[in-house]
């Protein structure tokens, strides 16, 4: 039960609410349930499970309650690893036709998933699979995912990307403008941004296995942890003059090298 409350697993959480099923304490138990069912990335079998179980025990009007308490535990979990930097707005990325976007235009106010990928890091190009179905997962909840290739415009890029992450835009960083920007420095690495044009964390890893919140890949393969996580201060597009500065926090998901 110890491990359950330490972090956001989803392989702790199963554990620990069986465990406590099996004593009789359905309540406890439907608090892990309940976590395991609002990841927006875990596997729909186990949220199915977990919904089920959840409903069954506890009535829908109590579900519900244990699954808001489970949204506002995640969020006190991953926002305990922000720390701040400043994030300019208006570096350069390039779609495959080689026409020129700014990283704020590109977000524009939306929740996005941002991954940074490249065909030379075999973990990216192995992950790409996994980040199709996580954006098909998030589009679902509105969040949308864009990759950034880390290069120069490549038809040979732009055409694994069509055939691979069909659902996920693709520009690239010829300059890694933006991943300087970012001081993203592995691959894949995965960032999240939210409509306010500020970062907030988006997948935790674990160490000892099981599926942090969100985050593609990182969800289910059992990985290890990430080595960094970063926030900022800015959001992406400047604020109207005289507005008051924003704040918000970006988690740093990396793989590979």
């Amino acid at each position: 039960m110890q491990a359950a409350e330490v972090g956001w697993n989803l392989t702790a959480f199963r554990t620990a609410a069986q465990a406590l099923a099996d004593r009789g304490q359905t309540e406890r138990a439907t608090e892990y349930l309940a976590r395991i069912a609002i990841d927006p990335a875990a596997d729909p079998a186990l949220v199915d499970w977990a919904a089920t179980l959840g409903r069954e025990w506890m009535g829908d009007s109590l579900w519900q309650s244990a699954m808001r308490r489970a949204r506002a535990t995640l969020s006190v979990y991953v926002n305990r690893h922000a720390v701040r930097r400043r994030l300019p707005a208006g570096v350069a990325l390039m779609d495959a036709a080689g026409a020129v976007t700014r990283l704020g235009d590109l977000l524009n106010g939306e929740v996005t998933l941002v991954a940074f990928w490249s065909p030379l890091s075999a973990p990216a190009v192995a992950a790409l699979p996994e980040l199709e179905e996580t954006a098909r997962r998030l589009d679902k909840l509105e969040i949308r995912t864009v990759s950034i290739y880390l290069g120069p415009v490549s038809p040979d890029a732009a055409h694994m990307a069509v055939e691979r992450i069909p659902s996920v835009s693709t520009f690239f960083d010829p300059r890694r403008e933006v991943a300087t920007a970012f001081e993203q420095w592995g691959t894949p690495e995965f960032f999240v941004v939210d409509r306010a044009g500020i970062h907030r964390p988006f997948a935790v890893h674990e160490p000892g296995g099981g599926g942090p919140p969100g985050g593609g890949p990182d969800v289910t393969g059992g990985r290890p942890p990430p080595r960094r996580t970063l926030a900022f201060t800015d959001p992406v597009r400047a604020p109207a003059p005289g507005s008051p500065a924003r704040t918000g926090s970006i988690h740093v998901s990396q793989q590979g090298g």
